[in-house]
């Protein structure tokens, strides 16, 4: 008599970047299909990966995380976390708490835009300068954007990510093309789920996270940055068309 397997526990799909490239809108229409959720309490972000590097990790914590996934609304949950991506620690607890060949999804959006709009979101939770005077700004910029400079390190990040699950499992997507067609993307990772598709509704509807300050930050108050992130981006971008298949055309800062 067979004995029946127990049956996969964690998330069945991890999504882990990039920030600011469209993820919770992406994540919106991926939960269309009726077999796919989130986790227990349907929070897109749970950030449990993350956390060790603080706290450290134990086998209850690693069950509590696990737990949150066996209640979920459909069979195949997951959960959407970008900052995933850039902490490059949580690779490996990936690989120890998702389900066997659970797809890693990762959107990228040309790192320029991306860096600006993290920027434009920081202004509304961090007081900034006046235009004028100008290097108070730009002090400002330098000392608020290390992380978002590092968060558009997308191949850098990648190769950390590819050397401990494989590539087989990554699902490196462009936000600029799919924004324009989402439908084949979210087949993709339906697919890889082993699901057959459903036509996507409601497919412009805005993201929540989609918004803008009063008084927005951009590049253009900081003269000489635009081509300072520029030279800093470029060699990744030329590595991610080389690996990935990114098209650079549709980045028009490198085209």
């Amino acid at each position: 008599m067979a004995v029946a397997r127990p049956a996969p526990r964690g998330p069945a799909w991890l999504g882990v970047g990039a920030q600011r490239a469209g993820t919770t809108w992406f994540t919106n229409l991926l939960l269309q299909h009726p077999e796919v959720s989130l986790a227990a309490g349907g929070r897109k972000e749970l950030h449990y990966l993350t956390m060790p590097l603080a706290h450290g990790w134990s086998a209850e914590y690693e069950e509590g995380y696990r737990a949150l996934f066996d209640d979920a609304e459909a069979r195949l949950p997951g959960e959407f976390t970008p900052v995933y991506l850039r902490a490059l620690w949580t690779a490996p607890l990936a690989l120890r708490v998702c389900r066997p060949d659970a797809p890693i999804i990762v959107l990228l959006r040309d790192p320029i835009d991306r860096f600006e709009s993290a920027m434009r979101l920081a202004s509304t939770h961090f007081q900034f300068p006046a235009p004028e005077p100008s290097q108070a700004l730009r002090v400002w910029t330098r000392t608020r954007g290390v992380a978002a400079q590092w968060t558009g390190m997308y191949a850098r990040q990648l190769e950390a990510w590819e050397r401990v699950l494989g590539s087989r499992r990554l699902i490196v997507l462009q936000y600029e093309r799919l924004r324009d067609d989402p439908q084949p993307a979210v087949e993709r990772v339906w697919t890889a789920l082993g699901l057959g598709a459903v036509a996507l509704r409601d497919v412009r509807r805005p993201s929540r996270t989609a918004r803008s300050p009063e008084r927005p930050w951009t590049l253009d108050l900081v003269p000489g940055f635009r081509d300072e992130l520029w030279h800093l981006y470029r060699p990744e971008v030329e590595r991610l068309r080389l690996r990935w298949g990114i098209d650079v055309g549709r980045w028009p800062n490198f085209a």
